[in-house]
């Protein structure tokens, strides 16, 4: 080696940098934070021999996989330090963090779709509401003389005068009163609370143990009229929300005790969802339904 490549090799060791980059955990994208962690690593470092990319590869794809399925918004905090002298080189530690989950959308009147079916119920009828937001909703349904069990575990604690329940109804613990309401409802969940298929059906689960036979469960969700590529329905969920098709809800409902309702009715548009950005041509395709079904 000549003396300028040598002093080459020796100016680079010297090399250092402090700095903090955050990621999106994506793991769709996790070859794209692999090819961006290890750029740092090689230039303000030393070069990575194969096995030790590899190794790396799979410990972030490890990391971004759990922190994605752990709650919206998650990020990947990568902090770079030089090594104390007379160590050359750099130290990279990882950390991840989510998102707080964000608080319920204003409930205003009672729409008037879930009017229309609780007029459907006997007077004096049990009605849970989960994701009751303020508990608007629920009040204007009590002073009708329905007995309404209200849900709601997102933002500041709730007044229990209105708020029955603050406890996250996606805890394995929490359930309703078994056979007890003539209507179950969710306007907005989708919105902050489903992250995927299955907690949708978790919920339809849920519901469907505390729904009388002949009972109806309705559903505020984010229905498309066409697939939604993994990769966009996975950043929809890094967003917080959730997408499906009607052959994405015959499919997770298989085997539960509710038959869908023709009758579905488009909710106002939901500032969620139009803060999320989609491909031009998707978005048009995506509407904001109440989706009804009858228990068995």
């Amino acid at each position: 080696m000549g003396g300028t490549d040598w002093v080459g090799e020796v100016w680079r060791s010297h090399l250092s940098l402090t700095a903090q980059i955050t990621l999106p955990c994506l793991p769709i994208q996790s070859e794209a934070t692999l090819a961006k962690v290890a750029g740092l690593v090689e230039n303000f470092g030393s070069p990575l021999t194969v096995a030790e990319r590899e190794q790396l590869g799979e410990s972030l794809h490890e990391l971004i996989l759990t922190s994605f399925q752990s709650g919206p918004g998650a990020r990947l905090q990568v902090e770079i330090t030089p090594n104390p002298p007379p160590e050359t080189g750099i130290t990279c530690n990882f950390q991840t963090t989510i998102a707080p989950l964000p608080p319920p959308s204003p409930q205003m009147e009672v729409d008037p779709t879930v009017l229309a079916w609780v007029e459907r119920c006997a007077p004096g009828a049990a009605i849970a509401v989960i994701g009751a937001g303020a508990g608007d909703g629920a009040i204007a349904l009590r002073q009708w003389g329905y007995a309404v069990e209200a849900w709601e575990w997102r933002g500041d604690t709730p007044d229990p005068a209105v708020i029955q329940q603050d406890q996250d109804f996606f805890n394995p613990l929490a359930r309703l009163t078994p056979s007890r309401f003539e209507l179950a409802i969710a306007p907005d969940l989708v919105a902050t609370s489903l992250r995927n298929p299955d907690t949708l059906r978790l919920l339809l689960a849920k519901l469907c143990d505390g729904v009388v036979s002949g009972g109806y469960l309705l559903l505020g969700l984010w229905i498309s009229a066409v697939e939604v590529e993994p990769a966009v329905q996975e950043w929809v969920q890094w967003c917080g929300g959730l997408i499906v098709t009607q052959g994405q809800l015959m499919t997770l409902t298989a085997g539960l005790p509710i038959m869908l309702m023709e009758e579905q009715r488009a909710i106002a548009p939901s500032p969620a969802l139009d803060a999320i950005a989609l491909p031009a041509s998707l978005k048009p395709q995506i509407q904001r339904q109440w989706v009804i079904w009858q228990r068995s």
